[in-house]
């Protein structure tokens, strides 16, 4: 029985530090585990979110155009199984209470060594994966009958992961 290729991992990073960017890029992208895409602020993450099935979409807090806890509610608004690890200087209860609230699913406080992250991305990733498969399928399909007049219809097959 013939396995299927392991496919990389999608991640979206909202991040404004160009440090900060690089460094998890490569941290993600090392052993071709992870196509990383990067955006420097909130505009550019939320003009993101919806155009791809995203494995992982990590965010800082504090960027240009917004905050990476309003960023959190937009990618749960379109990929609710997607996870987000939030990532930020401010070390404070506060914050991690607010991510938290939010719907975060992990929190690092930077600066973070790397094997933290590492499984941090791990867990997180496996968990996005599982509650998408766990996720129930809607199927509509639409069609005709073959005698109803010879209008000419069709029939659609639609699947929604």
């Amino acid at each position: 029985m013939a396995t299927r290729p392991v496919q990389p991992l999608q991640v979206l990073v909202v991040e404004d530090s160009p440090e900060y960017a690089v460094i998890v890029r490569q941290w993600l992208e090392e052993g071709e585990q992870a196509l990383v895409t990067l955006a420097t602020d909130a505009v550019q993450g939320r003009a993101a979110i919806a155009t791809r099935n995203w494995d992982l979409v990590i965010t800082d807090v504090e960027m240009p155009g917004g905050s990476g806890l309003e960023l959190i509610q937009a990618v749960k608004a379109v990929h609710k199984w997607t996870c987000v690890l939030v990532m930020t200087g401010v070390v404070s209860a506060e914050y991690a209470r607010t991510a938290l609230q939010n719907d975060a699913d992990g929190l690092l406080f930077k600066p973070f060594p790397r094997e933290e992250f590492l499984e941090q991305v791990r867990k997180l990733t496996r968990l996005t994966r599982r509650r998408r498969e766990q996720e129930p399928c809607s199927v509509l399909a639409v069609g005709a009958h073959p005698h109803d007049g010879g209008l000419g219809w069709g029939g659609t097959l639609w699947l929604q992961p």
